[in-house]
């Protein structure tokens, strides 16, 4: 085997990080030799570079990789699951936009056909998020396939989020509608209509301001402890969130707290 070129720094740089990626994708198969897979892959290299000027750029190393394909194309056929050997064959194609058609065209029938439409948006998004997956794991950027691709995976975390802000809102109308409310609750009635002197009314909004504030406090709390699992669930559109972001909520709903507990407690 030849001596192995040198590198820029960039360019031994993103070598790493394909093999770290590479071992990655052959962890869960031991009947593959990663280290003999590794070493196979440098002799591709150096086969490619042989003669090259050095050092090599990271633009030139780059052309090779692509031909050498994704980590994952390592992985012998007869070991991937089932549902990954089915998507790997929806996906080929000229330009590999299947899986973005199929995604889209899922999303479309599900406002076509109401009766199986939970069924289809969730397949959507399952498609959608795989063939991202699959892009990105190619190192091939979406382009225009991502307009594709984004509709289920918009849907789906907008009504997330819609539910995220609105439960807490529920939650408070709910008990203020609930005749069985103790009537002694700061003054509050579950009947409406009995709701009509001023301190009343004003003890009720900042009780909802209370449970609101208590419930963002909670979800920044969440969002800072389990920011990883969070960039995960909400993969590619909150890559950027970081534990901070969790904690700025968490301040913010504990100020809304604080003032509407002590409001209460004046009144009380």
């Amino acid at each position: 085997m030849a001596a192995q070129p040198t590198f820029t720094e960039n360019a031994r740089s993103d070598l790493k990080r394909y093999l770290r990626r590479v071992r990655h994708a052959l962890r869960p198969h031991p009947s593959v030799d990663a280290d003999e897979v590794e070493l196979e892959i440098k002799g591709h290299i150096e086969a490619e570079l042989a003669g090259e000027p050095e050092p090599v750029t990271a633009e030139r190393l780059h052309g090779v990789l692509d031909r050498l394909g994704s980590p994952n194309d390592w992985v012998p056929e007869d070991d991937l699951p089932a549902w990954r050997k089915l998507l790997l064959r929806v996906s080929t194609g000229p330009e590999d936009w299947r899986l973005a058609y199929l995604s889209l065209g899922l999303f479309v029938a599900s406002w076509i056909l109401a009766p199986v439409a939970p069924l289809l948006i969730f397949a959507s998004f399952l498609v959608a998020r795989a063939g991202l997956r699959l892009l990105e794991e190619r190192g091939e950027p979406a382009g225009a396939r991502k307009w594709f691709f984004y509709p289920p995976l918009v849907f789906i975390y907008l009504v997330i989020a819609i539910i995220a802000v609105i439960f807490p809102l529920a939650v408070t109308v709910g008990m203020a509608a609930d005749p069985s409310l103790p009537p002694d609750l700061y003054g509050i009635r579950g009947v409406v209509s009995e709701w009509i002197d001023l301190p009343g009314w004003l003890a009720a909004a900042l009780l909802a301001v209370l449970f609101n504030g208590i419930w963002w406090l909670g979800i920044g709390l969440a969002l800072a402890r389990l920011t990883r699992a969070f960039r995960a669930v909400f993969w590619p559109f909150a890559e950027r969130t970081q534990k901070r972001h969790g904690l700025r909520i968490a301040l913010v709903g504990a100020a809304i707290a604080a003032l509407s507990g002590s409001a209460l407690a004046l009144m009380s």
